[in-house]
């Protein structure tokens, strides 16, 4: 099995916090780190957390890839 078939047909994406959602959310629209702290009243570096720890969960390893790995899976 590819090692993407493999993030894809574990259900990681259950994993991932609400706030984790959010952010994961805001940034498939196209948002900077930036502009997500702005909107959630957080600094950018715990955005960039947030972002670090949904890459891991999804296996992903650009901001591109986690939105399409989210989408793929139905979390966005």
């Amino acid at each position: 099995m590819l090692e993407t078939e493999s993030h894809l047909s574990d259900p990681i994406g259950g994993h991932l916090s609400p706030r984790e959602h959010i952010v994961l959310q805001l940034i498939s629209l196209g948002h900077s780190n930036k502009r997500v702290a702005q909107r959630l009243g957080i600094t950018p570096q715990t955005v960039k957390s947030h972002a670090e720890k949904i890459f891991v969960k999804l296996g992903a390893q650009s901001r591109l890839e986690a939105v399409m790995r989210a989408l793929m899976l139905g979390l966005i």
